[in-house]
């Protein structure tokens, strides 16, 4: 009996394995076609894409007026001008992460490929990440770019830090992602606006140390800044680029990675589940084709 477990056991590993690299290579396959769709999409229109990148290319220049007017302390890591592009960036990335799989779903539904794609030898789960490879791919884009000219005017950062700021801008992004397959949720239901991301948005800007710290905050609303993501990747990402980020206050560096994993952890399932039972109710009442 016992030749016979252990003659077993290493093909069900096997087998497993091979499981697991066949999924992930199909995973792979179906972003990797909708990256290219997003591409294409967006070829035929290259004036709409140089135009996006105006926005924010604006935006780095005007930060760099601002900091002029503002005395620059410890609060802010010596450092305003730097302190509020590297938060720029960030929540440049963020929005990314949290618009991209929903403005493109309601593209998709709008023409009416919705349905479709939903009868295609596609996982469901994997059309979240699919659908929002490209407007994450293009958002990447445009952050280096601000992220470029903001160290051509001035920007200090220290790339020691860069590795670490990667890991917690791709948990900040996958937090930011869940809560967008949420929004899309209720996007396919309300039909019409999405007040989850306005919100959401106004709330960021408002609460997580954008243009200024969180520790300026009364402390009712710093308490609350403290239940969104992007105030941990935007406090940890600047705690490990920029010179005088050890002295900022807020969570640390190993608080932020940790917090933003156990948002990742719990929110994908929890956002999956959601997406899953919209989509259901657009299939039982027939409102999937268009809106």
């Amino acid at each position: 009996m016992t030749a016979v477990v252990t003659d077993v056991a290493p093909g069900r590993r096997r087998r497993r394995s091979a499981g697991l690299i066949a999924q992930a290579r199909r995973a792979w396959q179906v972003t990797s076609a909708f990256t290219w769709l997003g591409y294409t999409e967006e070829l035929a229109y290259p004036l709409n894409f140089a135009l996006k990148q105006i926005q924010p290319i604006f935006t780095v220049v005007v930060y760099y007026y601002v900091s002029l007017l503002v005395d620059s302390g410890p609060n802010v890591a010596n450092d305003y001008y730097s302190f509020v592009v590297v938060g720029a960036v960030v929540v440049r990335m963020l929005d990314s992460g949290l618009g991209a799989f929903s403005s493109t779903l309601e593209a998709t539904v709008n023409q009416g490929r919705l349905e479709s794609l939903l009868v295609e030898p596609i996982r469901w789960k994997l059309i979240p990440f699919g659908l929002a490879s490209w407007s994450i791919m293009t958002s990447a884009i445009t952050a280096a770019v601000m992220a470029g000219l903001g160290v051509l005017i001035g920007v200090d950062v220290k790339l020691d830090g860069v590795v670490t700021a990667t890991l917690i801008l791709a948990l900040g992004i996958g937090a930011s992602h869940a809560l967008g397959i949420v929004a899309a949720a209720v996007k396919l239901i309300s039909k019409r606006g999405n007040p989850f991301v306005t919100l959401y948005g106004m709330a960021v800007v408002l609460l997580c140390g954008l243009m200024f710290p969180v520790s300026s905050l009364p402390v009712p609303l710093r308490a609350l800044s403290y239940l969104l993501p992007p105030t941990y990747a935007i406090q940890g990402i600047r705690r490990t680029l920029l010179p005088g980020g050890e002295g900022l206050t807020g969570p640390s560096t190993m608080a932020s990675v940790l917090a933003l994993g156990g948002f990742c952890v719990v929110m994908y399932p929890v956002s999956l589940w959601l997406y899953g039972r919209s989509v259901d109710v657009g299939r039982r009442y027939g409102t999937l084709a268009g809106y």
